[in-house]
């Protein structure tokens, strides 16, 4: 942050009332950074889609970020885990740079490990199936409401995506929406979960799941 509001500072200087080009300002920022933005520009300014980042546990601690249309991010990894009063809280957070398709990163043993803790890249994530468990059981209680609302866009990212079962994002948000304190995260909840019920469930299964869901709200 202090590396972009000085080159900020320094490309209105050099170039007050003048005309520039988009290499101008990155000229200025990979001064002020130490980094070289020119592959970063191209993989973000050129190239369409989205990245999806899923952690990949490969033994003894370690584990790989992996990710689909690779772009450089720069992410925190959080681990979660139950304090005395049974609440989801923060216990380990590390930042680092994902370029590759695989990063590796080591971490320690937690119920709940969630990619880009504090929300710092676009990016859609997916849940391991560990922290998907302590998620189906226990979403309430994770206190942080920034933290919820990037569990909650995973569930349903992953469920439009087709890699979570529809019945157990509806389930989730049946039981959970009643405890969500959030208003905005209420309201994406309250939208998605119908959305789920009537385009990604069989047809039959709908009347059923309509009337629980009504029941629920």
């Amino acid at each position: 942050r202090d590396a972009f509001f000085d080159g900020a500072r320094r490309y209105f200087h050099a170039h007050a009332y003048g005309n520039t080009t988009l290499d101008d300002l990155l000229a200025e920022l990979s001064s002020t950074s130490g980094r070289d933005l020119t592959e970063w520009a191209r993989a973000w300014l050129q190239t369409s889609g989205v990245s999806t980042l899923t952690l990949e546990h490969t033994g003894n601690g370690h584990h790989d970020i992996v990710q689909t249309d690779p772009r450089p991010h720069r992410i925190a990894v959080a681990c979660y885990d139950h304090n005395p009063a049974r609440d989801l809280v923060r216990t380990y957070r590390v930042e680092i740079d994902a370029v590759d398709t695989h990063t590796r990163i080591e971490l320690p043993d937690a119920p709940l490990i969630l990619l880009n803790d504090d929300d710092l890249t676009y990016a859609k994530i997916r849940l391991d199936e560990r922290s998907l468990a302590t998620v189906e059981s226990s979403l309430d209680r994770v206190r942080d409401p920034l933290a919820r609302g990037l569990i909650w866009s995973a569930l349903w990212n992953a469920t439009r995506d087709g890699e979570l079962a529809a019945t157990r994002y509806i389930a989730m948000a049946t039981r959970f929406s009643t405890n969500e304190s959030n208003l905005s995260l209420l309201t994406a909840v309250l939208a998605n979960a119908p959305a789920a019920i009537e385009h990604y469930l069989p047809a039959g299964a709908r009347p059923q799941t309509r009337a629980a869901w009504l029941d629920a709200v």
